[in-house]
């Protein structure tokens, strides 16, 4: 009988890789966006204190640009419905 072959997923969302001749044994994830948000998760489950003060000096600092790019998403948003 023939053995099948089992097709590698992402460890993060689950989904499987498009193009199999690409996947190697090391490769976890299907994209950076993928692996990016692994290692946040994990970052934020080790010290979650110390990423909320991270996120909020962040927003301190940057302020008037974080609402900016909000507003461009939301009017993007708009324009799209």
């Amino acid at each position: 009988m023939r053995e099948s072959r089992r097709v590698p997923c992402c460890e993060e969302c689950g989904g499987e890789f498009e193009n199999l001749k690409d996947t190697r044994a090391s490769k976890r994830f299907c994209s950076d966006k993928c692996r990016y948000r692994h290692r946040d998760r994990l970052r934020y489950e080790r010290d979650p204190e110390g990423e909320r003060a991270r996120g909020r000096a962040y927003y301190a600092a940057n302020r008037e640009q974080v609402l900016a790019r909000l507003r461009a998403r939301a009017a993007r948003k708009a324009a799209g419905t």
